[in-house]
């Protein structure tokens, strides 16, 4: 009987034991499938969190706004490389500033219906990011907020979007086609000319290598083809009064453009770095030019080119050859055999040597190092003055350079940094920082030079890249656009670099 009895207290042991013992079994089980499943999480707002997966994908959840950032403070920047695709959930309702700045293996970017604002340099750098679908409530488009994302090839701007920063899309290099919303109050692309218009003011935000310029455009607004680098020529209509400033700076390849009589300013920078520039046409007389505002500006890199006076851009024959980036696919006059096809000259002669620069070969002719003339806006050779009414007379146009060796391309690495700078421990009228704190630069070829864009007006940024500031800045931070270039050589071809520098004054 006590043998029996004991036996049954051991099997009702055992019996209540095995709960337990099953449950605390399943629990370790569950959090290493979850551990294992993403790589790190956190928050990134007052009611948005993120997850990054271990396939690279990274999920922004929640309700509100995303935290902004400045450079390199973003949570998931330890794995920005491994970033492939982002998906932000609906609830979300802004991109962070600087949210994905740099994530250079980004490829796909989802947005949800709930977005309204896109922040400043929020994809800047993302350098293979394809198309991104912009959703319908979104009204805010910022500074560069797609910066050099070379990789878009097509944009499309909802009804909604009242803001478009001047630089949202500077270097996006790959674009082929931009339309706007016809339902868009503030922004239309009228008449199907790839880019980005401001209806009411009537200045050209965005353009690309496909763009036709409409007659109705009074402006082409600051950086609107900034490192359109498959630009190859270019009308600007009739009635256009200015070309602001770095319109077409970066454009390497751009070798024509015709201006019209109706231009009053040419603002800084508008064609710089443009080295393929060799021939302009412009629509008055040479009188009229020497009037244009700015005309004589080095920076603006027209004072070394062959000016046109008179005349409009050439057409090229379709089925042509496509000759030093010249449009095959634009009608025009047959031209003879065996002649330059962006020349029409009488009887289809060319006019000039492609080595010569117009003054009966007695100088070469350079537009990537010009010689020094004295007669800034005149261009570098004689050119006489043609009917406009009949551009097939007499139009004469230097030809390309033949067998030109083509350059690398200079492998220059630049980023601006964050510097803080105190009033306080300074008794001088100006504080200065060192270009080494405020740039990092590397495996540039050739000499570096650095320019200033933008940025208050009380800090300069000098040629060698020493930053001075005046005294008399409030407390805060202030952003700097330079443009830091490297001068190439014989083997590497210049290039330059846009940057941002943040100066935190306390």
């Amino acid at each position: 009987m006590i043998k029996r009895m004991i036996a049954m207290l051991m099997a009702a042991a055992l019996c209540m034991s095995s709960v337990p013992f099953s449950v605390l079994a399943e629990e370790p089980e569950t959090n290493i499938d979850t551990e294992d499943s993403y790589i790190s999480n956190g928050d990134c707002g007052k009611n948005v969190q993120w997850t990054l997966d271990k396939s690279g994908i990274l999920t922004i959840s929640g309700t509100g706004t995303m935290d902004d950032y400045y450079g390199n403070e973003e949570p998931w920047i330890d794995y920005a490389g491994s970033i492939k695709e982002v998906v932000i959930e609906e609830g979300v309702t802004t991109v962070g500033r600087y949210a994905f700045w740099e994530c250079t293996s980004l490829k796909k970017v989802v947005l949800p219906g709930s977005i309204t604002s896109i922040n400043d340099w929020a994809f800047s750098e993302c350098m293979n990011l394809g198309d991104v679908d912009i959703p319908d409530q979104v009204k805010e488009i910022n500074y560069a907020a797609f910066r050099n994302c070379r990789c878009m090839k097509s944009l499309f701007i909802p009804a909604n979007v009242v803001s478009i920063n001047s630089g949202a899309f500077d270097g996006c290099e790959g674009l082929e086609t931009i339309v706007v919303s016809d339902d868009n109050t503030v922004y239309d692309s009228r008449m199907n000319c790839n880019a980005i218009i401001e209806t009411k003011a009537g200045i050209l935000l965005k353009g690309c290598a496909n763009t036709i310029v409409p007659e109705e455009v009074v402006s082409i607004g600051e950086c609107a083809f900034y490192e359109c680098r498959n630009l190859n020529r270019i009308k600007i209509p009739a009635g256009v009064k200015t070309v602001s400033a770095s319109s077409f700076c970066g454009c390497e390849q751009l070798s024509a453009i015709e201006l019209p009589e109706s231009l009053e300013l040419i603002d800084e920078c508008a064609f710089y770095e443009c080295y393929q520039l060799k021939d302009v046409y412009y629509t008055g007389t040479q009188e009229e030019w020497e009037k244009i505002e700015n005309i004589g500006l080095i920076d603006n890199n027209l004072i070394h080119r062959d000016i046109h006076y008179k005349s409009i851009l050439p057409t090229i024959s379709p089925g042509q050859d496509d000759v030093e980036g010249n449009d095959p696919d634009v009608s025009g006059p047959d031209d003879v055999e065996g002649n330059d096809p962006g020349v029409s000259g009488q009887n289809g002669a060319v006019e000039n040597d492609p080595g010569e620069s117009g003054q009966g070969g007695a100088e070469e002719s350079n537009s990537d190092k010009p010689d020094q003339n004295d007669n800034a806006g005149k261009g570098s050779g004689s050119v006489e003055e043609h009917d406009s009414t009949n551009p097939q007379v007499n139009l004469q146009v230097n030809s390309p350079v033949a067998n030109q060796k083509k350059k690398i391309n200079n492998p220059v690495t630049a980023k601006g940094k964050s510097v803080k700078v105190s009033y306080k421990k300074s008794k001088k009228k100006t504080l200065t920082i060192k270009k080494t704190k405020a740039f990092k630069i590397s495996k540039a070829v050739g000499k570096v030079t650095f320019k200033k864009i933008s940025g208050n007006k009380k800090i300069k940024v000098s040629k060698s890249g020493k930053i001075t500031i005046k005294k008399g800045l409030k407390k805060g931070t202030y952003k700097l656009k330079v443009n830091v270039t490297a001068a190439g050589n014989a083997n590497y071809e210049p290039l330059t670099k846009a940057v941002l520098v943040k100066i935190k004054v306390k």
